[in-house]
């Protein structure tokens, strides 16, 4: 008797800015999805509160080979990411980790450690070696 193959993580690359459409047709196929979020506080009104934590990219817990087709066939799926024609699976700790920081709906809150009147150098690039403080911008 052959053993049903395991579920796994895989990542998904889905179709630019398609990562909710394609979350919610892979959910709708019954598959196990976790689209993470960032909350980022809005500035303005035109900027978006919610942004995708890694653009483009989302995960699926899939039973390789027999669930890879309803994969890349789900709209707004670009591709499973793979090497050498082989998908990569994700350890399960990676997405562990990142769901019990995240809320049911996968939204990570984004907080800083940054204070206003903090002292700052640059580390790296060609403004490195400079220093500052931050300022309030308005």
């Amino acid at each position: 008797m052959a053993l049903a193959p395991q579920q796994q993580w895989y990542v998904v690359y889905s179709k630019p800015t398609r990562e909710a459409y394609a979350q919610f047709h892979l959910a709708q196929k019954g598959l196990d999805v976790f689209f993470p979020q960032l909350q980022v506080p809005a500035r303005l009104p035109a900027h978006r509160a919610l942004v995708p934590l890694f653009p483009n990219y989302l995960f699926v817990r899939l039973r390789m080979p027999d669930e890879y087709h309803a994969v890349v066939w789900c709209p707004g799926v670009k591709r499973v990411v793979s090497f050498n024609d082989t998908p990569a699976p994700v350890d399960d700790a990676v997405v562990e980790f990142l769901q019990r920081r995240a809320t049911a709906a996968g939204v990570l809150p984004a907080h800083s450690t940054l204070t206003v009147g903090a002292q700052i150098q640059v580390a790296t690039g060609p403004l490195a070696g400079l220093s500052g403080s931050i300022a309030l911008s308005t």
